[in-house]
């Protein structure tokens, strides 16, 4: 099993460990909230681009992959540069991630199209997309990456139940990545809010990753974990013959033993979470 780097906003200047292969996750929503702005806004994408570049230049020609920004809507709503106030009672289960990018496209496409910028220069660009259930929302998702001559390689977040159940669909559309997000795979298979549900070992939650994993296997498509990762679930992992273990940032002291004087930011990430969550 392959460990990468998860990166929630971390100003890196060099590699870390020589264990981590590539960066499985760059989070941008971090990005946003480094910058206090929305994607909708020039400074906030040319912050991302810069960022974006750094970490494909040192991790050059390894793979990286960005998600597509990811918030809870009542987040959104207290950034420079929103498009659409929206007030939702459940954010967890609203217009979030693909979902929102489907229904406000034109934001979508200047995220899109600000990647495909850094992809002309980096070829070792991808992107994932996130909370995606339904096949359908790939296909207008390709679309969107046609129109903006994106190069690179696409994958998706497995989090919700019904995309591993339906991954076939997925898989058909040409996809190079399944990352199994198990902090809302977690929440959405046991019913229960961030926070409150047991670890992400309950037999469910492993079926459904199982699953994923076999899926993957049969059309040769690489199959990642992420999140909330422990030891425990690292295990696991490896006994499933997981391709890659995204570990982030700040949990490369407990899954990969890296001393936390050699690690700069390790609060990083939860700073700027506290600020808007």
């Amino acid at each position: 099993m392959k460990y990468m780097l998860g990166l929630s906003g971390e100003p890196l200047s060099d590699k870390i460990d020589e264990r981590l292969s590539g960066v499985g996750m760059i989070r941008s929503e971090y990005l946003c909230r480094a910058c206090k702005e929305y994607i909708t806004t020039e400074r906030c994408r040319k912050f991302i681009r810069e960022y974006v570049s750094n970490i494909c230049k040192i991790y050059y020609p390894a793979e990286v992959w960005y998600r597509t920004t990811e918030f809870l809507s009542s987040e959104i709503n207290t950034l420079k540069g929103v498009d659409t106030i929206i007030n939702e009672k459940h954010c967890y289960l609203g217009l979030r991630g693909t979902r929102r990018g489907l229904k406000y496209p034109d934001t979508f496409q200047l995220e899109l199209e600000n990647l495909a910028k850094v992809a002309q220069e980096y070829d070792n660009l991808n992107v994932l997309f996130p909370f995606i259930y339904d096949s359908s929302e790939l296909v207008k998702a390709k679309k969107l990456l046609k129109k903006v001559k994106f190069p690179g390689k696409y994958g998706i977040m497995a989090e919700i139940p019904a995309t591993i159940l339906m991954l076939d669909k997925f898989c058909e559309q040409g996809i190079s990545n399944i990352t199994i997000g198990v902090n809302d795979l977690t929440s959405l298979t046991l019913g229960m809010e961030r926070g409150q549900y047991a670890d992400h070992s309950h037999p469910s939650v492993i079926k459904l990753i199982t699953l994923a994993n076999s899926i993957g296997k049969k059309y040769n498509i690489p199959v990642s974990v992420a999140g909330y990762v422990t030891k425990k679930l690292e295990s696991i992992c490896v006994s499933l013959e997981i391709d890659s273990f995204i570990v982030h940032y700040n949990a490369l002291p407990e899954i990969l033993d890296i001393s936390a004087k050699h690690l700069k930011y390790l609060h990083f990430s939860k700073e700027l979470r506290d600020k808007y969550v």
